[in-house]
């Protein structure tokens, strides 16, 4: 993990750590939304409910433990308002900076 963020420092990438996501989850136990977060939905024999499992077999999520990692990587990877706002107002100097170059050089 340190050798990733070295690396990344200064890119701009977001880094998203599942497995803490994961950790959280089932430490939150049915505060999570998840009342099965041990056996598979796949395997017949567990009889589990897909909507509220945390994994469809012995890797993949469920649909719903899909959107809830899509909702916190969304959170995660969105800059904040400042950012955006910056971002709006340097290109809005650089804009009107290279307007006021063509006026000058037109006359």
């Amino acid at each position: 993990d340190t050798a990733l963020a070295g690396a990344l420092a200064g890119t701009g990438a977001q880094i998203f750590d599942l497995f803490c996501f994961q950790s959280s989850t089932v430490a939150a136990g049915l505060a999570s939304c998840f009342s099965n977060m041990t056996h598979a939905c796949a395997a017949a024999v567990n009889a589990c409910d897909v909507a509220t499992s945390l994994y469809w077999d012995g890797i993949h999520p469920t649909t719903l433990a899909h959107q809830q990692i899509a909702s916190a990587v969304l959170a995660t990877a969105v800059p904040e308002p400042d950012v955006a706002v910056m971002l709006a107002v340097g290109l809005a100097v650089l804009a009107l900076g290279r307007r006021h170059r063509a006026a000058l050089q037109q006359g």
